[in-house]
């Protein structure tokens, strides 16, 4: 699905599940999702690398950045104070650092943090758990996945 069509009907999904979001929070929850979406791409990145195949690793490493970046600049277009200083979109603004620097560490351009991919996955899923406290469990569901077991997990596997 298209994320453009996905972020129009996450109102409409949202109301269904009984809860009437902010305007911050249904951009927040857009970019759950797709930091959910980066970080399985970039775990996915990983194992490709784990097994040898390098560029199949640096080209889903660098989705999962543009994917990561793209949250992030969703995620500066909220301009309350009081939503940027609450737990919810600082967990997300860290996801989005350590997303990327799992990512980075993948590509060549970085080599000089490379093997820092699974701390910072680890991490980022800590912070998507964080967000999921105060945002709707479809935020953190990704079911137009390229890449297997999208969603928060330890970063473990």
């Amino acid at each position: 699905m298209n994320r453009a069509v996905a972020f129009l009907l996450l109102p409409a999904l949202l109301l269904g599940c009984g809860a009437v979001p902010s305007q911050s929070d249904a951009v927040m929850c857009d970019v759950a999702t797709g930091l959910v979406l980066a970080r399985a791409l970039a775990q996915e990145a990983s194992a490709k690398d784990g097994g040898g195949d390098k560029n199949a690793a640096r080209q889903l490493a660098g989705q999962a950045r543009t994917i990561a970046q793209e949250g992030h600049d969703r995620l500066k277009t909220i301009t309350s104070d009081d939503v940027k200083g609450g737990a919810t979109w600082q967990a997300l603004l860290s996801a989005y650092l350590h997303v990327g620097q799992a990512a980075n560490a993948l590509l060549p351009e970085y080599a000089n943090t490379y093997g820092i991919t699974g701390e910072e996955l680890t991490k980022a899923s800590g912070d998507l758990q964080t967000a999921a406290a105060a945002l709707p469990a479809p935020c953190f569901t990704v079911s137009a996945s390229p890449a297997a077991g999208a969603g928060i997990s330890d970063g473990s596997g």
